[in-house]
């Protein structure tokens, strides 16, 4: 059973990010077609990200009442529908509203995918498994720029919302045919503790710092993985398709970076692992717009194992406090890391915009150093203290 819900959550995941990760290359495309400036791209990622976060709460709940099984489903259709109206959009605000509802549906994927496996893997192995599900997810985000990029430069951009609609409807076709009666997170949930929605433990001191680390690790992704592109683009004259695979690129390091930070905090313990990767995100960040393109390369694809290899340990982290109410905590944790964190690309934009692309990636370097003052409040240093810790607060 771990075996299959490892497999399932991982190829989900995947899709589920290819969606996400697909629109980057699109955007210089977009930004001709449209008539866009920086800010108006930043609040078009805005929109596809704000839905994506808002709706991890509420499907975060149902996960914990239906199970996984019809969520992934729907929301894989929902955004194969949001593909399709991005296709015939004949104005950006038709474009916006298919971003909305590709952001609505990939909202689905988390809480449901995570509360699948928070279930199927106890604490000792819980960081491999959420590394391994990350480093499954890399895979979709390091297809998705190039092939995106690719179908964009060959067929046009329309082309690749129809693919990725398709894509959306063929995966939800085989989650129904391959789980039919076998949506174990429903059975596990039957038999969870009555206590496990409890307003307290989610209001917890710790917990809520867990959450504000959450915004902040959503600012570093969201910014990076919309704007790398246009900056090599427009800052460092890359061609797009090359461009494209530079973003493919930091998210391959990044899949080998969500491995090795999930096992590693398994042993070392998920506050030391964050410690180290936010400290290493901002120096890495930092000198980016200043380095020749050989040197950026090198530091673009560094960046993208630290920055990935946060994700996985603050996954395991939370799951560690979760206590059996994996779908809600999950739905409210990523309501933060995508839905407040929604506001840095056009924060970015604007920067970029007003002080130059470079200035993206000082704003990233800053927001790594805001990310390791969060990390330091956290009093759990290992896994074993760290249950202790989800103890206390239970019993508090």
């Amino acid at each position: 059973m771990k075996k299959m819900s490892l497999t399932i959550a991982g190829i989900g995941h995947a899709i589920n990010h290819s969606f996400q990760l697909m629109i980057p290359p699109l955007l210089p495309f977009l930004a001709i077609e449209f008539n866009l400036n920086l800010i108006e791209i930043g609040l078009l990622v805005t929109a596809f990200v704000a839905a994506y976060g808002v709706g991890q709460l509420p499907t975060g709940i149902l996960a914990d009442k239906v199970g996984a099984k019809n969520l992934i489903i729907f929301g894989l259709t929902i955004c194969a529908v949001g593909s399709l109206v991005a296709l015939f959009s004949p104005n950006i605000y038709i474009l916006l509203a298919g971003f909305v509802i590709m952001g609505a549906g990939g909202s689905t994927y988390h809480p449901s995918g995570l509360t699948m496996l928070s279930h199927a893997f106890d604490e000792k192995g819980r960081g491999h498994a959420m590394g391994l599900h990350g480093l499954a997810g890399s895979v979709g985000q390091i297809a998705s720029p190039i092939a995106s990029g690719g179908i964009a430069v060959l067929q046009g951009w329309k082309i690749t919302f129809l693919i990725y609609a398709l894509l959306g409807f063929g995966f939800s076709i085989f989650v129904f045919i391959r789980w039919r009666g076998k949506d174990v997170v429903s059975r596990t949930n039957a038999q969870a503790p009555k206590q496990r929605n409890s307003l307290r433990r989610l209001l917890s001191k710790a917990i809520i710092i867990v959450f504000v680390l959450a915004i902040f690790q959503g600012f570093l992704y969201q910014i990076t993985t919309s704007f790398l592109i246009l900056y090599l683009v427009q800052a460092r004259s890359y061609d797009v398709a090359i461009a494209s695979l530079m973003l493919s690129l930091l998210l391959a390091t990044g899949g080998v970076g969500q491995y090795v930070s999930g096992a590693l905090s398994d042993r070392l313990g998920r506050k030391k692992v964050l410690i180290v990767l936010s400290l290493a995100c901002a120096g890495t960040a930092l000198p980016i717009p200043m380095v020749s393109n050989v040197i950026l390369v090198i530091l673009v694809l560094v960046f993208g194992f630290i920055l990935l290899g946060l994700i996985p340990t603050t996954n395991a982290l939370m799951s560690d406090l979760a206590k059996g109410s994996f779908g809600v905590l999950f739905g409210v944790y990523y309501l933060f890391a995508f839905g407040v964190s929604s506001a840095g690309p056009p924060i970015a934009g604007f920067l970029g915009e007003n002080f130059g692309l470079g200035s993206i990636f000082y704003f990233s370097a800053g927001i790594a150093i805001i990310c390791l003052m969060i990390t330091l409040l956290i009093p759990a240093p290992t896994l074993n203290e760290q249950k202790g810790w989800a103890d206390g607060i239970q019993n508090s």
